[in-house]
């Protein structure tokens, strides 16, 4: 947690995975039995709803010691949430953020779109939920991960629609080497290079991608990869792939 600048420790890590797992449903109230499921893992102990709300208190200790003008973490029943704007949650400004650019997107506005991509892109700053353990915490973050994902290949799409594939470059080969079975990103990486002049670059990054894709799936690359692949065989102009928003406003 941070507070004006300072990082603040809000205590043990399962005293963390709460305020994670609250931060996550912000606004919504949390049951205690998905609380206990969520930071046990289905193996609770003894007295846990004991130590729920010991880790609750803790939480409101943290947050006032912080300098939090009221008491965050509301009380209904057998069930908390924090409440909270959600300019003070990552996640809920990213999400806000990048649907504004979807709406930009959409109704032509690139230069904005792309602005807006690269402000929510820029809120990440290491993996979703990065030392959180359990099930619970692992779905979320791939969950967390594919939404980034989205988000960084529309991206990808508005800067190629500019016309700013030199710039791309550099970017999508760090980014297919981390995917390299995501095929819209080597799509990408292929179309930057080849407008650039780099045909045979770009033919062999398709080389590259089918022999893993092969090796790994054991199937063929898509067709948007395979008509690609011919385009620049034959030397043909390839328009660059729409972005209309189709990831989500």
């Amino acid at each position: 947690m941070w507070v004006d600048g300072r990082r603040i420790r809000v205590g043990q890590p399962k005293q963390q995975a709460l305020l994670a797992l609250l931060a996550l449903r912000r606004g919504s109230l949390v049951p205690v039995h998905e609380i206990i499921d969520a930071l046990w893992d289905g193996t609770p102990p003894n007295r846990v709803r004991n130590q729920v709300q010991v880790y609750v208190a803790g939480l409101r200790r943290a947050l006032a010691a912080a300098g939090a003008a009221r008491d965050l973490i509301n009380t209904r029943g057998r069930a908390y949430r924090l409440d909270t704007p959600s300019s003070t949650v990552d996640l809920s400004v990213f999400e806000q953020v990048a649907a504004a650019a979807g709406r930009l997107a959409s109704v032509g506005a690139l230069p904005a779109a792309a602005r807006s991509l690269e402000a929510a892109l820029a809120i990440w700053r290491g993996p979703p939920l990065g030392g959180m353990t359990g099930q619970f915490f692992e779905q979320a973050a791939v969950g967390l991960e594919e939404r980034r994902l989205a988000v960084l290949e529309q991206h990808m799409e508005v800067m190629l629609a500019l016309g700013h594939h030199a710039g791309l470059v550099s970017r999508l080969r760090t980014t297919v080497a981390a995917y390299p079975l995501h095929e819209h990103f080597r799509y990408g990486l292929m179309l930057a290079l080849y407008r650039c002049g780099r045909r045979a670059e770009a033919l062999a990054v398709y080389r590259q991608g089918r022999h893993r894709i092969v090796g790994e799936l054991g199937i063929e690359p898509g067709p948007e990869l395979r008509t690609l692949e011919l385009c620049i065989l034959r030397g043909e102009p390839v328009p660059a792939p729409a972005s209309t928003g189709r990831h989500g406003s």
